[in-house]
């Protein structure tokens, strides 16, 4: 009997313990952390980390950031893992895609669950690789009739240019430009005339920037960048791109259909 007594004494016991050591795990919070501001961003690396300010009530077993291209994102996404405990910690971030926007949480584990610090987003450069290089195409265009391309002289109009070429955004990573026009023909007036040659033209990149304005002989510019008759290059203000010469024309009567027109593809190589 007295044996009895012991047993359902220490049954007792473990269930009342058991039901403490339960409680308390119930009230064990999750921890307080905040995301620091991402930096170093490349093509497709960044810096990121976190400031777990309170562990909880547990310890923190496991910290980092997580990241994706959506919105809140979850450990369950990519995933950064950066060790242990409370304080400032920092995490690197890679296998990242170029040009592409990205959410990232910093985040911190205890056996209360995982708790994340505030949304960051950024956005990942685009800057091409030394050595490589990028190619487009477009049509040749006949793209200038205006007061840029007026030669003037003692003030009255001597003789207007009509210009073919192309115009494109100035690339401000590249090291030069080759410029190859291809399958070209040549109309004046509406009526074909003799196919020009093919023609290719490289130029680097700090090519044209020196302004010409006023007289220069007996004709005056307004707003030209010129850098030879070989290259026939402009660079236009302010929208900063390039303007390249196919062909161009004067005429002295300012008729356009006087003047010869050239039609083509121009595949343009931009080296880096």
């Amino acid at each position: 009997m007295k044996r009895l007594k012991v047993l359902s004494i220490l049954f007792l016991s473990g269930i009342i313990l058991n039901s403490c050591s339960s409680s308390e795990d119930d009230t064990v919070q999750v921890a307080t952390l905040t995301t620091v501001a991402i930096s170093n961003i490349t093509n497709t690396t960044a810096v990121a980390g976190g400031n777990i300010s309170s562990q909880g009530g547990a310890e923190v077993t496991a910290r980092g950031v997580c990241w994706s291209t959506t919105q809140n994102p979850t450990i369950n996404d990519n995933v950064s893992v950066d060790g242990s405990g409370t304080g400032l910690f920092v995490s690197n971030v890679t296998g990242l895609s170029a040009d592409t926007a990205y959410y990232l949480r910093a985040y911190a584990t205890n056996s209360g669950g995982t708790a994340y610090g505030n949304e960051v987003s950024f956005t990942t450069t685009n800057i091409p690789v030394a050595g490589s290089t990028r190619e487009f195409t477009m049509p040749i265009g006949h793209v200038r009739d205006g007061s840029s391309y007026t030669l003037t002289e003692s003030g009255s109009i001597a003789a207007c240019m009509y210009i073919d070429g192309i115009e494109f955004d100035m690339d401000p990573y590249a090291e030069s430009y080759t410029v190859e026009f291809y399958d070209l023909s040549r109309t004046r007036d509406g009526e074909d005339t003799t196919y020009p040659a093919d023609a290719s033209r490289t130029f680097s990149a700090d090519y044209g920037t020196e302004m010409i304005n006023g007289v220069q002989g007996n004709l005056e510019y307004v707003n030209w960048y010129y850098v030879g008759v070989s290259l026939a290059v402009t660079r236009i203000t302010p929208e900063q791109k390039f303007f390249v010469m196919a062909s161009w024309c004067t005429s002295t009567a300012c008729n356009e259909g006087l003047c010869y027109q050239v039609d083509g593809m121009a595949r343009v190589t931009v080296q880096y």
